[in-house]
């Protein structure tokens, strides 16, 4: 399938849109590129970035991607995957200061060796000619307006990396040819211009005739010079020759006061320093005296900056302005009017410079400024990077118990008896308990919380008994029969004991401990011949003799 490139697109490495020209009849794109101008002994680098305008097939949308290539004929070289390939090279072979270069992705740091210059990243690899192999898709279509309609469409720029670099001050050119290889047709033909400059002598002299010192060596104090580079850059070293003939009557008159130290400072390009100075205790009564203390930060580059504010307090009597001072880097800034989620200030980092290359800036800037723009007796006594950083401190109570027991071993005790004489065993029940003892329990009946009431039972005789057992008191209500006595049985009221004998209750007794414990039989007799009746022992009753034990091991008593 035949295509045309009339949908490419020519980017700088800033994505500034090259405005190349294209010849429709010929097919061919052709422009200038002006490679920005460079020192002598360094390297200025351009970059041509290159996409195609395609139809998405499946959005009917246009979208820009990588260039796609045509299809190979058959048999023909300089094709990769049935695709032709596109071949960047220069129409000549002079002159050499401008060529292609690409990285070696496959440099390996680990490998170097004692003499190989030890880099950042991966070198830099000089090329004559560069191959660029193209995306394609077998089912695209161009449609009548020249764009190709396809649905593989990669998000990806095609890349040629162009430099220069001199050891004379001259002005060069070079023709770069895109070509497809296939056909060996020109698909953009681009004029590479570059020039390289070197130390301007002229501006040498004129700045040693006025007193104005400004050296090669100075190149990498200044802000906008790379401070990696390991030759001076004779562009911004004439730049800066040129502008301190203008600013020099605005520093070196007023050397020894603020507005000398101001200028000369921004003459280098650091107008967003501040500086901070140093006052000197002389109050000999004081705890401090001969020590330094620091002034707040002084923004000597703000319009409205007071340097005498009448609010200040110093100089006084205790306290005597030195010749000392401080510059303070700011590493980030706070961000006006914006808060996150916490309603903390956000801020935002200078990324000027590494903290590193700051400081060597800084250093030689301090260096510069003592030695030819300060006088004698002024020194900088540090520089000082400051930075902001907030965060949200939350006051959290925890109770916690720590809980402590002691453990004495080894102690002999000894207790002492409170009853040194015999005592008796005992039923240790109390009566409430007794009295509620599941054996008394017949036909529940309860006077004063003891239950005592026994069922009817008949004697030997056939003399139907009622019993009541338990405290009777005058006026006593006895429940109704038949838990209660029958008033009108034969007996009438409870006996009261007053005419009646014992044997004539003992059937009755004998009844009663029936029912409590069953198991009664004869144990034994009595020594004249009578039989004895003894109830069966009743497991867990608890028995005892009462004591009261003292505990002597101590000096103080526990009683038991």
């Amino acid at each position: 399938m035949a295509n045309n490139w009339q949908h490419l697109n020519f980017f700088d490495k800033n994505g500034k849109y090259y405005n190349f020209d294209y010849d429709t009849s010929a097919d061919k794109w052709s422009g200038t590129i002006y490679l920005p101008e460079v020192s002598i002994g360094l390297f200025e680098v351009g970059q041509l970035f290159i996409l195609e305008e395609f139809v998405n097939s499946t959005t009917n949308a246009k979208q820009f991607g990588f260039p796609h290539g045509t299809e190979a004929p058959t048999g023909s070289t300089g094709s990769t995957g049935g695709v032709c390939e596109w071949v960047a090279e220069w129409e000549t072979t002079d002159p050499t200061e401008i060529f292609l270069f690409q990285f070696d992705t496959n440099f390996d740091t680990g490998t170097q060796t004692s003499l190989e210059v030890e880099v950042d990243g991966p070198p830099l690899q000089i090329v004559t000619s560069l191959d660029i192999p193209l995306d394609a898709d077998p089912n695209e279509t161009v449609n009548p307006k020249g764009y190709t309609v396809t649905d593989k469409i990669t998000s990806a720029a095609l890349q040629i990396n162009i430099a220069i670099r001199s050891e004379k001050e001259n002005t060069f050119k070079r023709t770069l040819l895109i070509k497809d290889k296939c056909t060996d047709t020109v698909i953009a033909e681009i004029l590479v211009w570059g020039e390289t400059v070197g130390e301007d002598e002229r501006l040498t002299v004129m700045t040693q005739n006025m007193g104005y010192n400004i050296l090669e060596s100075d190149s990498t104090i200044f802000r906008d010079t790379n401070l990696k580079e390991i030759l001076p850059d004779f562009a911004e070293v004439n730049l800066k020759r040129k502008e301190i003939m203008l600013e020099g009557s605005n520093i070196y008159p007023f050397i020894g006061s603020y507005k000398g130290l101001v200028n000369a400072i921004k003459f280098f390009g650091y107008d967003k320093l501040q500086v901070k100075e140093f006052w000197k205790n002389v109050d000999a009564n004081s705890p401090q005296f001969g020590k330094y203390i620091q002034s707040n930060n002084i923004s000597i580059f703000d319009p409205t900056v007071k340097l005498n504010d009448k609010a200040i307090t110093l100089p006084n009597k205790r306290f005597r302005k030195t010749s000392l001072f401080s510059l303070v880097y700011r590493i980030n800034n706070i961000v006006p009017d914006k808060y996150d989620v916490e309603d903390l200030p956000i801020t935002e980092e200078n990324y000027d410079f590494t903290i590193e290359e700051i400081l060597i800036k800084l250093f030689g800037l301090k260096k510069k400024l003592e030695k030819e723009f300060l006088p004698l007796n002024a020194h900088i006594k540090d520089i000082t990077g400051e930075a902001d950083f907030f965060g949200l401190l939350e006051v959290v109570n925890t109770i916690s118990r720590n809980d402590k027991r002691e453990i004495v071993a080894g102690i002999d005790t000894n207790f002492r008896l409170s009853t040194d004489d015999c005592v008796y065993m005992e039923d240790l029940r109390n009566f409430a308990s007794f009295c509620l003892a599941s054996e008394a329990v017949v036909d529940e009946a309860i006077i004063n919380f003891c239950n005592a009431y026994i069922a009817p039972l008949n004697s030997a005789n056939a003399i139907t008994r009622n019993i009541v057992a338990g405290p009777l008191n005058s006026g006593q209500v006895f429940p109704p029969p038949p838990i209660g006595p029958d008033p009108n049985g034969p007996f009438g009221i409870p006996y009261d004991g007053s005419n009646v004998t014992v044997a004539a209750l003992a059937d009755a007794f004998a009844a009663y401990f029936t029912r409590y414990a069953p198991k009664l039989n004869k144990v034994g007799t009595w020594p004249d011949g009578e039989s004895s009746w003894y109830l069966p022992d009743k497991p867990g009753i608890p028995v005892g003799a009462m004591t009261i034990l003292e505990n002597t091991s101590f000096d103080y008593d526990i009683k038991i």
